[in-house]
């Protein structure tokens, strides 16, 4: 069995992996992304270099449960979800943060439900602002990119007391 967290962050993955307004040419625009689906270690060193770009990562944040009734709480998970453009270009930015958006909330499965709603049972919720930060990047920090990050929050009802 997958558990909780890990399902409602792999939908999120699907619904990246599989938008149209995503890919070109049935490839995905971005071309590196960082998933830390083993490591975390590494997400202290995300420093994508100038071929990386668009590059995209999906962090976990927190948890902070709360309880809805006496046998149901609510596990909402928040991630943070960063994307790098190259050069110092607010509107490739704007327009790959866009479509980010759009893939969270319409990319289906094969059924016809989204992706994120199948795995939790509610859309996702955009979490603050989405802010842009210039920035140097790669090896030596030498390369120009626009930060891009929005925080994503998950609904995830669990009844902790089930056998």
């Amino acid at each position: 069995m997958t558990p909780i967290f890990t399902g409602a962050r792999l939908a999120v993955w699907q619904a990246l992996d599989n938008f149209s307004g995503l890919q070109a040419g049935g490839i995905s625009v971005f071309n590196r992304t960082y998933r830390f689906d083993v490591e975390m270690a590494l997400m202290n060193e995300i420093s994508p270099a100038f071929s990386d770009l668009p590059a995209l990562a999906l962090l976990p944040i927190s948890v902070t449960p709360e309880w809805w009734t006496s046998q149901m709480q609510q596990w909402p998970l928040v991630l943070e979800l960063t994307l790098w453009t190259r050069d110092w270009r607010l509107d490739l930015a704007e327009q790959l943060i866009e479509q980010v958006g759009y893939a969270l909330f319409q990319s289906q499965n094969a059924q016809g439900v989204p992706f994120i709603k199948a795995a939790t049972g509610y859309y996702p919720r955009q979490l603050g602002p989405i802010t842009f930060t210039p920035t140097r990047t790669g090896g030596e920090r030498k390369t120009k990119a626009v930060q891009t990050r929005m925080t994503l929050g998950l609904r995830l009802a669990v009844d902790p007391l089930a056998d």
